[in-house]
């Protein structure tokens, strides 16, 4: 791959053999405190000097997820050198689902010495920029889930956050051949803004969106919604679910004859949660992601999964992004002139060139993103795979090749 723009731009590329898996090493002992307050990990004995903390604020509903990578992430950095030979010390800490907690979380970590914090999960983006901004924090890997974040010049995502289902129906319309799309939803606010954003998105693809059914989330019993969904007959299903809530709709509707495709995220299913949820001869399950499942990256996670993950049969996106967060911050820190906020988010700026062994399409954070025609500005990676579930596996579909959904 190629070094784009000046010789004092960054180019960062991690490819498969670079970081070779050190045998001795032990996993990472990192914890989140249930109050919100971070729990900073030990290091590893690979690693010396004073540990190069960063920050990173999980949320309840993909906690378990996301510490699984980040733990295996700190693991596997620290066992190959760590951070400019320094241990890398990830604080960890839970928004609780609450902007106030978010914004604790922010202030505990720069306390605590936190030079940046990586792989952005929380949607509390109003509360928390502000105060990394203040410091000159930037936030490394993750996306973008609320709409401070698209406007927060401290914020370098590597996917697409809370357009992870927008960047579905183009996946739907391309590879699956859908004409209509439906669109569950949780009866929240955010959540009902789905179906209106579809419709945007279809305007433009040739589709359309039926099915526009609102669950509340309490709901014990969604018997009427799903005879509604399956009124609807939608060629695809866009989930805006939780999990049980998706998976209860999905049952149902199979059970009532539905031929509709459904597409999930690997954010919240790998290939074992499918088994898991919905038995492993189902049909018509779609798995999408930001990650290319063929690529030499991939081999790469899942060796470092193997070795260092809390648990390695946990293959979500979640930890996946964490990993990716991780290995953005130590190419980024390696290239600073100082490890500080400062030095961090100067070094941040100039990077040209990053991908993990072509696990996603090289990033260029030194310039405007052009998705939406240069509305969202702050968002990096919009290239989604698609993956047909099938006998417990899944099966890349339009020959394994990305689709560039927001562009």
């Amino acid at each position: 791959m190629r070094v784009k723009g000046s010789s004092r731009a960054v180019a960062v590329v991690v490819t498969a053999g670079v970081m070779v898996l050190a045998a001795c090493s032990s996993s990472s002992k990192a914890s989140s405190s249930a109050s919100g307050s971070p729990a900073a990990s030990p290091t590893t004995a690979s690693t010396s000097g004073p540990p190069i903390k960063v920050l990173a604020v999980t949320q309840p509903l993909t906690a378990t997820d996301a510490t699984n990578g980040l733990k295996m992430a700190e693991a596997y950095i620290n066992a190959n050198g760590g951070v400019k030979g320094r241990p890398l010390s990830i604080i960890l800490c839970s928004d609780n689902n609450d902007p106030n907690t978010a914004a604790t979380c922010v202030r505990d970590g720069i306390s605590q010495g936190a030079v940046a914090e990586i792989d952005r999960m929380s949607a509390y983006g109003a509360t928390m920029d502000p105060l990394e901004q203040a410091a000159g924090m930037v936030t490394l890997g993750g996306g973008m889930f609320s709409q401070a974040d698209f406007a927060a010049s401290n914020m370098f995502p590597l996917n697409a956050g809370l357009f992870n289902s927008i960047g579905s129906a183009p996946l739907a319309v391309k590879l699956l051949g859908a004409k209509t799309l439906g669109a569950p939803h949780l009866n929240t606010p955010a959540a009902a803004a789905l179906p209106a954003l579809l419709k945007t998105v279809c305007a433009t693809i040739g589709c359309s969106v039926v099915g526009s059914v609102a669950i509340a989330t309490t709901a014990a019993d969604i018997t009427p919604q799903v005879a509604a969904e399956v009124q609807a007959k939608p060629d695809v299903v866009i989930n805006g679910l939780t999990v049980d809530a998706y998976v209860k709709l999905i049952k149902g509707m199979q059970q009532q004859g539905s031929s509709a495709k459904f597409e999930v995220s690997s954010g919240i299913m790998d290939a074992s949660r499918v088994s898991q949820y919905l038995g492993a001869s189902v049909q018509n399950i779609y798995v999408t992601s930001q990650d290319d499942y063929q690529s030499a990256g991939y081999q790469q996670f899942l060796a470092a999964c193997k070795q260092f993950c809390p648990d390695p049969s946990n293959l979500t996106g979640h930890v996946i992004w964490a990993w990716e967060a991780a290995l953005l911050f130590k190419t980024v820190a390696e290239s600073a002139t100082s490890i500080d906020a400062k030095g961090i988010a100067a070094a941040a700026a100039q990077v040209t060139n990053f991908t993990i062994g072509n696990i996603i399409p090289p990033v260029n954070f030194s310039t405007p993103s052009t998705a939406f025609g240069g509305k969202a500005p702050r968002l990096f990676n919009d290239t989604m795979w698609i993956y047909e579930f099938k006998d417990g596996q899944l099966l890349p579909l339009g020959g394994g090749t990305g689709v560039k959904t927001l562009g």
